[in-house]
């Protein structure tokens, strides 16, 4: 059976992986839920106000004083404030490729988390995240986080890339009595 942190924690040859969800919340509690159980961990929200030299700042800064093992950034809400007047295809590529770098530089990994409203009720596919094109070329693991059921406490990580590696998916079922997501 794949273990989620193995999957992102002990994949030699995978730096960058992208989680992808329609529903942002969800999404959310279930990246802090995954990583939470590994305190060696630096989170960073990105919004409209911080730029790639800002995120490598922070990044080497926060780095030499711990030495976390796993970054992840969430870019959930920077799709709100991005500019419909300039290209965010260099956006996005400019800070891809940058954590693609600095991961490798550093033996870390990094976790990105997405918002994709248009894959609701349907399979999820890599082309889906065309809006982000340069995070599917430089991430060496691509999963997208689904409800496939009809019980609301049912997620399912749909892996559709993995650079070094196989295909699958891992089912959770959400504990509200530990308030956490398990694998099933």
């Amino acid at each position: 059976m794949k273990n989620t942190m193995n999957l992102f924690e002990n994949s030699p040859q995978c730096y960058l992986s992208v989680i992808a969800s329609s529903n942002k919340d969800k999404l959310k509690e279930f990246v802090f839920n995954l990583i939470d159980s590994n305190s060696n961990i630096l989170k960073i929200n990105l919004n409209s106000n911080i730029d790639k030299i800002e995120i490598r700042d922070i990044i080497y800064k926060n780095y030499k004083d711990t030495h976390f093992k796993i970054v992840y950034i969430d870019l959930l809400y920077l799709s709100n404030y991005l500019n419909k007047d300039t290209n965010n295809l260099l956006i996005f590529n400019d800070i891809s490729s940058m954590l693609a770098r600095l991961s490798m530089d550093l033996n870390i990994k990094t976790v990105v988390s997405l918002h994709l409203p248009n894959i609701e009720n349907k399979n999820p596919i890599l082309q889906d995240l065309m809006e982000y094109g340069a995070f599917l070329q430089a991430a060496d693991i691509v999963g997208f986080l689904c409800d496939k059921s009809t019980n609301e406490n049912n997620t399912e990580l749909i892996v559709t890339k993995h650079r070094g590696g196989d295909l699958f998916t891992i089912r959770y079922k959400y504990d509200s009595e530990l308030k956490k997501y398990i694998e099933i």
